[in-house]
C-alpha cells in the first residue's frame, strides 16, 4: 500500500507558521562543557564528515528546554516531548564561536509525535529522502527516524554539504525502527497532505491520536481521518453524536454493508460522515454529496482490508 516514497510525496501542505525564531544558534544555550548522559547522546558521534564535535553533548529536559528553544518549548511538550540532545560541530582549528553544524535530536516518545512535529516545523519545506521520512530547507535538514525528530542546521559553509551531515546522523541511527502504518487506513489516491493530531481534532478534545489525509480530487479539496480509541470506537462516536446534536447540527444514521455509519450536517464543520470499522472510527469531511462521502469510506475500509 503506502510506500515510504508515498509518505515523503504527502508531507502536509497546509500553511503552519514555521517555528523557527526560537531555535536559532544561541551561544548561551551551547555551552557544551561537563558530561551529560543520555541514550540520545549515542546518535551525536564524536566525530562527522570531517567536523569534531565541539565537547560533550548538551542534554535537555521538559524543565529546562526553553534554554534551546525559547518561546517554543511549550510546541513541544504539549507534543509528546520526553527529553532531547544537542551538539555543535567545527572543523579542527576553528576559532570559538558558531559551529558549522548544529544537530538536535529530540525523544517525542513515538513515531506519530515525532512525525506531528516535522509536519508543523516542515509544512513550507521540501520533502528530502532521509531517515524514514524528512524534509528540507535552505539551512536545515528536518526528519524521523522511529520515535526521533532530528534537526540538522548548518551555518556559514556548513551549507554546502548539509545533506552530507544529514545523510551522516541518519547512519548514526542505524537500528532505529520507524513505522505509520496508521495512514495506510486511508487511501492515497488523490492525497495532498497528511497530518497527525494529538487531541482537540475538530475542537473536540475527546478525538484524540487522529491520523489525517487531505484530498484533492477532480477539483474538490476535502479530508478523511481515522482513529482508534482507547474507550471503544462507538463509544467516540456517541459522545460525538452527542456533542453535535447539542450544537444544533443534523445527525442521521447510515449504513456501510455492515458497519455503523452517521451523518452529520453540522454549520460549523460542514458535512461529515463516520463510520465504525472495527476498533476505528473512520471519518470524511468536506464532499457536500453524501452518496460521494459514502463512496470514499467504502473505498477506505477496502484499503484497510488489503
Amino acid at each position: 500500500m503506502t510506500t515510504r516514497l508515498g509518505l515523503y510525496l504527502l508531507l502536509p501542505l497546509f500553511a503552519l507558521a514555521v517555528y523557527i525564531d526560537g531555535q536559532r544558534y544561541d551561544p548561551s544555550a551551547m555551552d557544551f562543557k561537563g558530561q551529560q548522559t543520555s541514550a540520545l547522546t549515542g546518535f551525536l558521534p564524536a566525530n562527522l564528515e570531517g567536523l569534531s564535535r565541539d565537547g560533550q553533548p548538551r542534554v535537555f529536559s521538559k524543565d529546562n528546554l526553553f534554554e534551546l528553544v525559547n518561546g517554543h518549548a511549550e510546541f513541544f511538550i504539549a507534543a509528546g516531548f520526553k527529553q532531547s540532545a544537542v551538539a555543535g560541530y567545527r572543523a579542527a582549528g576553528d576559532e570559538a564561536g558558531m559551529p558549522v553544524i548544529n544537530i538536535d535530536v529530540y525523544d517525542m516518545g513515538v513515531s506519530e509525535n515525532a512525525f506531528g512535529v516535522m509536519a508543523e516545523e516542515g509544512a513550507q519545506a521540501e520533502a528530502f529522502d532521509v531517515g524514514f521520512m524528512g524534509v528540507k530547507t535552505g539551512e536545515s535538514v528536518m526528519f524521523i527516524k522511529g520515535p526521533y525528530y532530528v534537526k540538522v542546521t548548518a551555518f556559514g559553509n556548513g551549507v554546502e554539504k548539509l545533506s552530507a551531515y544529514a545523510y551522516a546522523v541518519d547512519k548514526a541511527m542505524t537500528g532505529v525502527v520507524s513505522t505509520l502504518p496508521q495512514f495506510d487506513r486511508l487511501p492515497d489516491k488523490g492525497s495532498t497532505g497528511r497530518n497527525y493530531v494529538r487531541k482537540d481534532y475538530l475542537g473536540m478534545d475527546f478525538f484524540a491520536g487522529v491520523f489525517e489525509k487531505k484530498y484533492n480530487r477532480g477539483g474538490e479539496e476535502f479530508s478523511a481521518f481515522v482513529m482508534t480509541p482507547k474507550g471503544g470506537a462507538e463509544a467516540l462516536v456517541n459522545k460525538a453524536l452527542a456533542f453535535y446534536r447539542q450544537s444544533g447540527a443534523k445527525t442521521e444514521a447510515v449504513g456501510l454493508g455492515n458497519m455503523k455509519g452517521w451523518d452529520i450536517a453540522d454549520k460549523y464543520e460542514g458535512s461529515m460522515t463516520l463510520v465504525v470499522s472495527g476498533a476505528d472510527v473512520i471519518g470524511v469531511k468536506g464532499l457536500t454529496d453524501g452518496n460521494a462521502r459514502m463512496a470514499f469510506l467504502a473505498e477506505a475500509v477496502a484499503d484497510a482490508k488489503k
